[in-house]
Parts: C-alpha cells; sequence; structure tokens
C-alpha cells in the first residue's frame, strides 16, 4: 500500500471514505484494516460489531480511516474471518498483496464460514503486476 508513494492507500482510503460517506442510517458497516493483525474500527466503549450508518458514526469513521498508516505484513486469513463473524451481508476485501496466498485449509473455512453467514466476498487485489 506505501509503493508509489503511497498513492495506493490514498487511492482507497478516498474510495472507502466516499463509500462510508453514502450510507444511510438504516444500513450498517464495519472497516477493518490489517498488515500482520487485523485493527477493526471500534469507537470508544463500542463491542467489536457492525456499525449503524449514522451521521456520527460516518465522521468518526472517516477519521478512523485517515488515522491508519500502512506498515508490516499481509496476513489476510485473520482480518477475513474477523469480518465474517459479525455476519454482514457482503465484505468488500482490499489488497495489494497477492503473497502470501491462503492456504487450501484456510480458503476452505472462509468458504465455509461465508456460506454459514449467506456472506458474499468481493476481493479486489490491485498493484502492478499483470496476469
Amino acid at each position: 500500500m506505501n509503493g508509489f508513494g503511497g498513492g495506493p492507500l490514498r487511492a482507497a482510503k478516498s474510495e472507502l471514505k466516499r463509500s462510508i460517506e453514502s450510507l444511510s442510517e438504516a444500513q450498517q458497516f464495519q472497516i477493518i484494516f490489517y498488515n500482520d493483525d487485523a485493527k477493526p474500527f471500534v469507537p470508544a466503549g463500542s463491542p467489536l460489531a457492525l456499525l449503524t450508518g449514522d451521521k456520527s458514526m460516518r465522521r468518526r469513521a472517516s477519521a478512523y480511516v485517515d488515522s491508519v498508516r500502512a506498515f508490516g505484513g499481509t496476513e489476510h486469513y485473520g482480518a477475513l474471518k474477523m469480518a465474517l463473524r459479525m455476519g454482514p451481508d457482503v465484505i468488500f476485501f482490499l489488497t495489494d498483496a497477492r503473497v502470501p496466498r491462503l492456504t487450501a485449509n484456510q480458503l476452505a473455512d472462509v468458504k465455509r464460514l461465508a456460506e454459514r453467514a449467506g456472506t458474499s466476498i468481493h476481493a479486489i487485489e490491485f498493484g502492478t503486476e499483470s496476469w
């Protein structure tokens, strides 16, 4: 995310903040940034859960997005499991790291958890390598 002068992280943050601002009070969301560990958006005094899209929460979420810095490794599995435990309808999973890949067992576990929760996962990888 820090490659190209931090451009990928800036672009991801900008789009994420636009998405947050478009939420209605009836919608729920959660943000989980990760590197070696998953770092969810958990406002002070709140449990880890999906959050309402009210104006105050959207403002706090945008400030959280602004505060995040890219560093460390890439551990997809823990972040995906954390997100799936909240039972969302959909996960938008953004990454700039093709490596490390999830193992076959991890993929099977993520698939099982997603099916159980009824969650669709949209994986978005961005970077400079072509397939």
